[in-house]
């Protein structure tokens, strides 16, 4: 006989084997992954390589503080690491990927077995858990994929807290919360409020029906969350910190969300709150079922995203959850954490159901951000426990009847699926395969558990989650990966050096890869030439293909986005200003106007007739003469060199020093970790024309040089590995609790 005593490896390994065409280079990513996160790992693994955090970037939007952007992973120790091997190459980007796939397969392995699950169940659950409807509708979107896989390291450390007493549960407590906060750095945080309230659920769960030695008191379970939310606050410091600081004047993203497009809860807009629609539900029967409707031309969904409806668990999963809420065996845990999954589907549901609409009046946090449809992660997880409860107390009988309920519902379902969303296969043999496949697997797990032999049962669905998670990225098509000429082309374009220089001051518009029509016709003003780019812009205007070759753009792709910014391209004398190499400018006074829409607008009118005057965002008094400060704040080319452009220096010098007092103007973006000197001397470094940097000129100035230092740095960042580090040491010290564990049950 042979067991299966390492399921967490297992898992991890095959799952890594199943996705090797992306470390082959045979396939690429999708998606944002392709647009937005496999320039940006390049770019951190530049980064990492020159010995440096990815703080400030320079080559897009005029400069950004992707350092404030958890999305970039700029402070994640597994992005920084990931980057430090592959370098500035798409193999930083392919490492970062199948790390996260991989750790998020043996976290469940390992919660699966603490929750009594044998070895090759806890194999089999850990790979349905990681190739379920959300990591692969969501394999384009790396950073969702992120905040969720580190679920089940977060749940099975709470799990041990519960379980342990004085130190030894304050340690797993702060491991629980070191791995939240972990999959914060890189993670989308939307996702990562998602995984916290599930954290909170599943505690209550805990503690309202937990039945014997696994009923949580509630003293226990408040002490581990605050100990787990406290660690996570103090890892995620660094880029949740400048978030908030840095982004406030940088991007609107800081700001909370309209209660309908956060929720999706009577919007005029479903389509922007993404919320999940009922007749996703049919994808529960067939992977293949989201894969169909990702097809551009057959979306049969009006306001739900295809990448944001899978809601398949596999059929191992399904089978095994099906028996445990059919078994005698801890009853009540495991319906209450079926009730858990219902709730957080009821919040997919945003749309159809006001939970979503209460829960952002009551959680502040969920007003940040929106895609309600994100919460049917924690319904697939919530399934996937069951399943392992219904392992932990395996009844071959009670799995054959599970097999037979499950198989002929899938094969109905993915009936119903094609039917109702006019989603048929384009080949009848395809039709009938996606109808028979799930039919035929239920019928081997049947005919090997009707023996009751439980060794069996165990190669029977062993056999078939293997198989269903192979076939998962298969399945997944158009949603999981893409031909390999993007990732190619990047690569080929990569330059490491990280000196920006006088050549990276001369910015153009838009990426290389942009038709160049398209930032001639803004230049001239003729925005009906680009109306249907500018109504749909990422992947059409805006691209992240200009980082890997260090070309500087106005408009690329980013999270980080300002109404602002993207308005500025449709003024064609703000738009002069901000893109070629002539974009410093001097102006004897300025005007401290507030830095609304309103103003922008009225600031862009004057432009338009030829007068740009300089406008500062501060303290200063408003000008009580309108018409004369307009004429007296007017801006003029200011004649300079740069003497050195490094991604958080700039140093300037003037031509001749400065005739009179006035105001230097830089078209660079301003973020308030910036700080200037002029001559030597410290200078305030305010924000002007709503998006750049303004610095006050004495006389005679020569001399002026820009620095950035983030808020926190580096201290923050210090913390919060010191704190991931102090975790790790803790939890090899600590003694393994046994408490729950079973032994594996051999499968011959």
């Amino acid at each position: 006989m042979t067991r299966c005593t390492h399921p967490a490896t297992t898992a991890a390994t095959l799952l890594l084997l199943a996705l090797s065409p992306f470390v082959l280079g045979l396939v690429g990513p999708v998606g944002d992954a392709t647009l937005f996160h496999l320039p940006y790992q390049m770019l951190v693994g530049d980064f990492a390589r020159a010995g440096e955090f990815l703080l400030w970037n320079p080559w897009t939007n005029g400069g950004s503080p992707d350092g404030a952007e958890p999305q970039i992973g700029a402070y994640s120790p597994i992005a920084v690491l990931a980057g430090l091997i592959g370098g500035g190459s798409s193999l930083s980007f392919a490492l970062l990927w199948l790390a996260t796939w991989s750790l998020s397969a043996a976290g469940f392995a390992r919660l699966a077995s603490h929750l009594g699950a044998p070895g090759w169940a806890s194999l089999v659950l850990a790979l349905a858990w990681s190739t379920n409807g959300a990591f692969v509708g969501h394999a384009g979107h790396t950073c969702f994929v992120h905040a969720f896989a580190f679920l089940p390291w977060m749940v099975f450390e709470l799990e041990r807290a519960l379980a342990a007493r004085g130190r030894a549960a304050l340690v797993h407590a702060a491991a629980c919360g070191a791995a939240w906060g972990l999959s914060a750095l890189a993670g989308y945080p939307g996702l990562v409020v998602v995984c916290g309230l599930f954290l909170g659920g599943w505690a209550l769960v805990r503690v309202l029906a937990g039945e014997g030695e696994r009923r949580a008191r509630w003293p226990a379970a408040l002490r581990a969350l605050v100990v787990a939310t406290a660690t996570a606050l103090v890892v995620l410091a660094p880029s949740y910190a400048a978030f908030f600081v840095e982004g406030a004047d940088f991007s609107g993203r800081t700001d909370a969300l309209p209660r309908d497009i956060a929720t999706g809860w009577r919007t005029e807009d479903p389509v922007e709150a993404n919320a999940l629609e009922p007749r996703a539900l049919w994808t529960l029967a067939n992977p293949l079922v989201a894969a169909l409707a990702a097809e551009p031309a057959r979306d049969p969904f009006a306001s739900t995203d295809p990448t944001s409806v899978g809601l398949d668990v596999g059929l191992c999963a399904a089978c095994l959850a099906l028996a445990a809420l059919a078994g005698r065996q801890r009853r009540r845990e495991v319906w209450a954490l079926l009730a858990l999954g219902l709730v957080f589907l009821g919040l997919a549901l945003g749309g159809t159901l006001p939970l979503r609409a209460w829960l952002y009046d009551l959680v502040p946090p969920t007003r940040l951000f929106r895609h309600a449809a994100f919460f049917r992660v924690g319904f697939l997880f919530a399934l996937a426990a069951v399943a392992a409860h219904g392992a932990a107390h395996l009844e071959p009988r009670r799995v054959a009847r599970a097999a037979l309920v499950v198989g002929a519902a899938s094969a109905l379902g993915t009936l119903g699926a094609f039917a109702s969303l006019d989603l048929w296969p384009r080949s009848t043999a395809t039709s009938a395969l996606a109808v028979l496949a799930p039919l035929a697997g239920g019928l081997v797990v049947w005919g090997a558990a009707r023996t009751g032999d439980v060794v069996r049962t165990g190669r029977a669905l062993v056999a078939l989650g293997v198989v269903t998670a192979a076939a998962a990225p298969w399945i997944g098509g158009p949603l999981v990966s893409a031909p390999n000429t993007r990732v190619q082309s990047l690569d080929a374009s990569h330059r490491a050096d990280l000196d920006v220089g006088a050549r990276g001051f001369e910015r153009r518009l838009f990426a290389p890869t942009i038709d160049p029509s398209a930032e001639a016709a803004l230049l001239r003003g003729d925005t009906a030439a680009v109306a249907a780019e500018l109504a749909d812009p990422v992947g059409r205007l805006f691209d992240s293909a200009n980082l890997p070759p260090k070309v500087s753009v106005l408009a690329g792709y980013t999270a980080l986005n300002n109404a602002l910014h993207h308005a500025l391209v449709a003024h064609p004398v703000l738009l002069g200003q901000s893109v070629g190499a002539e974009r410093v400018f001097f102006a004897r006074e300025a005007l401290h106007l507030p830095g609304d829409a309103a103003t922008f607008e009225a600031w862009a009118g004057a432009a338009a007739g030829g007068a740009v005057p300089l406008v500062v965002h501060d303290d200063g008094p408003a000008p009580l003469d309108l018409a004369s400060a307009v004429e007296r704040a007017r801006l003029a080319p200011l004649p300079c060199v740069v003497v050195r452009y490094e991604p958080r220096v700039l140093e300037l010098e003037l031509d001749t020093p400065a005739a009179e007092a006035g105001w230097l103007y830089v078209t660079e973006r301003y973020a308030t970790g910036w700080s200037a000197r002029v001559d030597g001397a410290a200078a305030d470094v305010v924000r002007a024309g709503f998006l750049w940097r303004a610095v006050a000129l004495p006389a005679g100035a020569r001399r002026v040089e820009f620095a950035y230092r983030p808020f926190g740095h580096p201290w923050l960042v210090l913390v919060s590995w010191s704190t991931l580090g102090a975790v790790a040491v803790m939890l090899v010290r600590a003694r393994p609790g046994r408490a729950t564990a079973r032994a594996a049950v051999p499968v011959r």
